[in-house]
C-alpha cells in the first residue's frame, strides 16, 4: 500500500508543485524521514536552501507565485484538517486556474503524503542521512540533472479502471471523486 501511495501518478498537477506540497505536509506531520528526504529533492530540482527554508519558514514570503501558494495553503488545510478545505477553498483555485482534476490529484497528494508519514512515524523509520547529503556530493552534482528531469516528467499513464458497482464499497465516492485521474486507479487498487 505504501509504495502505491508513493507513486506519484498525476496526469493533471504540476510534478514539481506536487513535492513542494509533499515537503509542507511533512513539515506539518513532523516526520523528519520525510521530510529530510523532500528537502534533498528539491535541492535535486533546483531550489536552493534559502528558498526552501523561506518555504518553511512562511509559505507567503517564499518565492512562488500566488497560484502556487494557493495550492500549498489547500494542501495544509488538508494536513491539518481543521477546518478541512470546502467548496469556497476548491473554487479559489479553480479561479486561479487549476481544474477540477488538478484540485483532485493535489488533495490526493496531500492525503497520501499524510498517510505516508503516519506510517513512517509509526513504524519510526529513520532519516536517510546519505540520501539527504546526496545534492551537495560530488555524484549528486553530477546526476542532478538527470534525476531532476525525470521527477519533472509527467509520465503517460493509463486511465482509471472503472470502479465496481456500488454495492458495499463505502469508498466508491471518494474514486469516482478522482474522475480520469491515474490516482483514481492507485486509490482503487488499494480499497
Amino acid at each position: 500500500m505504501v509504495i502505491r501511495l508513493s507513486q506519484k501518478p498525476f496526469a493533471h498537477l504540476d510534478p514539481t508543485l506536487a513535492q513542494l506540497v509533499i515537503l509542507v505536509v511533512s513539515q506539518d506531520n513532523s516526520c523528519r524521514h520525510c521530510y529530510g528526504a523532500q528537502r534533498a529533492l528539491l535541492k535535486i530540482l533546483g531550489y536552493s536552501e534559502k528558498q526552501i527554508l523561506k518555504l518553511e519558514h512562511d509559505l507567503h514570503l517564499a518565492d512562488l507565485s500566488e497560484r502556487e501558494k494557493a495550492a500549498l495553503d489547500f494542501a495544509r488545510q488538508i494536513s491539518r484538517a481543521n477546518p478541512r478545505p470546502a467548496r469556497p477553498e476548491r473554487e479559489a483555485l479553480m479561479r486561479l486556474g487549476y481544474s477540477q482534476e488538478a484540485i483532485a490529484e493535489l488533495a490526493y497528494c496531500a492525503t497520501s503524503c499524510c498517510i505516508i508519514n503516519r506510517i513512517a512515524t509509526m513504524l519510526a523509520v529513520p532519516p536517510m542521512r546519505s540520501f539527504e547529503k546526496l545534492p551537495e556530493s560530488l555524484m549528486g552534482r553530477f546526476m542532478r540533472p538527470l534525476i531532476a528531469r525525470s521527477i519533472r516528467r509527467k509520465g503517460v499513464f493509463e486511465l482509471p479502471e472503472p470502479p465496481a458497482a456500488a454495492g458495499d464499497n463505502p469508498f466508491l465516492p471518494l474514486i469516482t471523486a478522482l474522475g480520469t485521474s491515474p490516482c483514481a486507479r492507485v486509490l482503487h487498487r488499494i480499497v
